[in-house]
């Protein structure tokens, strides 16, 4: 059985249907052949079953889509047949029971302390990411201490000693700072151990982690939108949102067999995440009509396109500034080499400047940094094991920063 968990509250929409929306889920997704699967509140009762949506798997890692819930008071009623209403099957003798809670009922033990991960999304955009670690207390007694172990992937645990006084049902945020990841997947992992020096009640939920990976980037401070719609152009609607899930641009209500364009301005770096929605659930080809759509930079290069999508697909990507993060080095000439190199990497640039350094491995974990001033600088790397190390220089004049991948033999 796969579950997938949502830290926030779904919305209540009409969208064809009364729907509970999960925008994008906390940890997991749904995939093809869940449709019907049930939506659990807090409180472990049925509030929905699965009616569509864009959720989904984008290669190994979470697309970022949503999921649309038929809300179940709404289908407990709704119809004049048993066959379009559950008040028949749930409720055969009329008893208007409002609620059915689980059963056997939950047990609460004195002491439980339950550890969930929030502030990093399933894809992140960048070199860095900042989440911290939620420790709820579901126990009957005050929750004052504990122990909190975190760690990317394979590396060692960082363990931080909380106090507090959380009474139950009650939350704490501890952040664990800025954590320097590599591109492709990984994986951040946290635990609670030692609940007021003592042994957990339930330890089942004593850890949590979160697979993320991160999205591709683009230098482009525009993308360009084109839709062809089929013959239902008004099904057809779409969103841009930034990471604060602010809405940047969108369309609705086209006409039918017609191709728009549209550029949008993208207001700042960072992430950002497109959608494209079909109402009926058949996307704009090939029944209806042959349409399609793309998102590309001006530069031309395709961030997303498609046209057989069915109910919506979606994507999250980075954006930049042109040279944003290489307009110091193309003015002063930034090398590295060689690369690759038994140990010893020369870092050369044309014109000194005031720059820092920081090179880590594919753990997230630093292994040099330092500072340099002069228009050339060594850095060893002879006493590492052979591999893959990033390096990342930043001028401190204007905080631009240059990766590199540097192999070691």
């Amino acid at each position: 059985m796969k579950v997938c968990l949502d830290n926030g509250a779904p919305t209540s929409m009409n969208t064809g249907g009364n729907v509970w929306r999960v925008n994008d889920w906390t940890q997991g997704v749904t995939e093809g052949g869940s449709s019907g699967s049930p939506l659990f509140n807090n409180q472990g009762r049925i509030i929905g079953q699965l009616w569509g949506g864009s959720s989904g798997c984008s290669g190994l890692v979470d697309n970022g889509g949503y999921d649309d819930y038929g809300r179940l008071n709404t289908s407990w009623n709704t119809g004049t047949t048993p066959a379009t209403r559950l008040r028949d099957w749930l409720d055969p003798t009329n008893t208007n029971a409002m609620t059915v809670d689980i059963y056997p009922p939950s047990v609460v033990y004195p002491v439980n302390a339950q550890a969930s991960i929030v502030g990093l999304n399933n894809v992140v955009c960048g070199s860095q990411i900042s989440p911290s670690i939620k420790i709820t207390n579901n126990g009957s007694t005050a929750l004052t201490a504990a122990a909190i172990k975190y760690n990317l992937n394979t590396g060692s645990q960082t363990i931080i000693n909380w106090t507090g006084n959380l009474l139950q049902g009650q939350s704490a945020e501890v952040a664990v700072g800025q954590l320097n990841i590599a591109s492709g997947e990984s994986t951040f992992y946290a635990v609670i151990e030692n609940p007021n020096n003592t042994t957990d009640g339930f330890p089942n939920d004593n850890t949590a982690s979160v697979v993320f990976s991160v999205a591709t980037s683009y230098e482009t401070t525009q993308v360009v939108f084109q839709l062809t719609t089929d013959g239902y152009g008004e099904e057809t609607s779409w969103t841009l949102k930034d990471s604060n899930d602010a809405v940047i641009a969108s369309g609705e209500n086209y006409a039918d067999n017609t191709t728009f364009n549209q550029t949008i301005d993208l207001p700042a770096d960072g992430c950002y995440t497109f959608e494209i929605n079909d109402e009926y659930g058949d996307g704009i080809c090939c029944e209806e009509g042959n349409g399609s759509y793309s998102l590309k930079t001006t530069s031309n290069q395709i961030i997303i396109s498609g046209s057989e999508f069915e109910t919506g697909e979606s994507i999250t990507f980075g954006a930049s500034e042109n040279l944003s993060t290489d307009d110091f080095v193309s003015a002063n000439f930034l090398k590295v080499y060689p690369n690759p190199s038994k140990g010893i990497f020369n870092l050369k640039l044309d014109n000194a400047l005031d720059i820092e350094f920081e090179v880590y491995n594919l753990l997230g974990q630093t292994i040099r940094k330092g500072s340099s001033t002069n228009s050339e600088h060594q850095i060893d790397l002879s006493q590492q094991a052979e591999g893959v190390y990033l390096l990342k220089v930043t001028d401190k004049a204007t905080s631009k920063t240059k990766n590199f991948k540097l192999i070691k033999e």
